[in-house]
């Protein structure tokens, strides 16, 4: 793709006002239940709609920005607000123009080179999205995804324990956090977590370990107990 997407973004490159209204709102809604203990920093839209490099599976990114007020829980804010990101996307299906809203609560941004951030609340670019040549069909990437893709397999096929795919899990957001860290949004490593996350392989290591969880925390399957 060479433009932004046209369902989302005017010829000038500005959203389209009827989805900025629309965010705001879900933007406000999130927030709702805790208005006396934060206050809204900023609102971004982020991610791959807010690039040149969009695809049909794209999420649309709505990134709140809070300062705490005071004191929400005895955890950390960074967790609290994670946990409370989660807990909303997964109850709530929420669609704009047929993309899926993803929100994320947190207390910063970060701003990468060629991440795209929108400013919803002054109706401007923070970062423009820069248009690069590197894709998920890039060799590098390709490369990259595959040899991940093995070590899943082999884990899973292997029967490998749980440290072992915690191990898995932690060299694969090394790859994507060093990624970003050093390139940007369309660096080798975060576009192969993306292969992987698309292709289904993250939830492969994910199924596979919430398996080995239940299969520690049982004392008898239901099979194993109705087959003695």
């Amino acid at each position: 793709m060479n433009s932004l997407n046209d369902l989302i973004w005017t010829k000038n490159e500005k959203i389209i006002p009827s989805i900025k209204r629309k965010l705001l709102e879900i933007a406000d809604w999130v927030t709702k239940d805790l208005e006396d203990m934060v206050e809204i920093k900023d609102i971004y839209f982020t991610g791959s709609l807010a690039t040149y490099k969009w695809t049909p599976t794209s999420d649309v990114d709505l990134h709140i920005i809070i300062d705490v007020k005071e004191k929400i829980c005895d955890e950390p804010v960074e967790e609290y607000l994670e946990l409370k990101s989660k807990l909303f996307n997964k109850e709530h299906n929420i669609f704009i123009k047929g993309y899926k809203v993803e929100v994320n609560m947190k207390d910063k941004e970060t701003k990468l080179k060629g991440k795209g951030i929108y400013d919803l609340l002054k109706d401007n670019w923070v970062i423009q999205p820069t248009k690069v040549t590197r894709t998920v069909k890039d060799p590098d990437v390709i490369k990259k995804a595959d040899k991940f893709k093995q070590k899943i397999d082999l884990v899973v096929t292997q029967k490998r324990s749980l440290d072992d795919v915690e191990s898995l899990k932690k060299e694969i957001k090394k790859m994507r956090v060093d990624g970003l860290q050093k390139e940007g949004e369309y660096s080798v490593g975060n576009l192969a977590f993306k292969v992987l996350r698309n292709s289904g392989y993250l939830g492969k290591i994910f199924d596979y370990k919430a398996k080995l969880i239940d299969d520690s925390l049982s004392l008898e399957s239901f099979r194993t107990f109705f087959t003695h």
